[in-house]
């Protein structure tokens, strides 16, 4: 996750300037790359939930009514549609994004002590 933040800038302008990918290409690959999280995040859950003894049709009743929380405008998606619409403007950048609010504690504290668990400790204490 922190490897992502710093380095997201870079990775985009890489891929844009270096890579010189088409802007219709960048474009397509946040809608694949989602469909294939979620396809693949609900194969692992419908199997692991049918190997706990759960039937089809509880499993698909879960879906149903997990769709909202993903999907809603109070859902995951849904409360930040739009960063995620952002991406398919023509002048994006991901600096357009600010980083996780206590990203700067981790940072800190990894130069204090130079141990990412306990970095990782006081970034998570520090979202709460």
């Amino acid at each position: 996750m922190f490897e992502g933040m710093e380095h997201r800038d870079v990775a985009y302008d890489v891929m844009s300037e270096v890579g010189d990918v088409p802007e219709w290409m960048r474009k397509i690959a946040l809608p694949i790359a989602t469909a294939h999280m979620m396809g693949t995040s609900l194969f692992r859950t419908h199997y692991l939930l049918r190997h706990e003894g759960y039937s089809r049709k509880e499993c698909a009743k879960m879906f149903v009514q997990g769709v909202p929380k993903l999907f809603g405008l109070k859902g995951i998606l849904g409360k930040n549609r739009k960063q995620l619409f952002s991406w398919f403007q023509k002048d994006f950048h991901p600096s357009q994004h600010a980083v996780i609010a206590q990203y700067d504690v981790w940072i800190n504290v990894l130069a204090e002590t130079n141990d990412p668990i306990q970095a990782s400790e006081a970034f998570w204490r520090a979202g709460r």
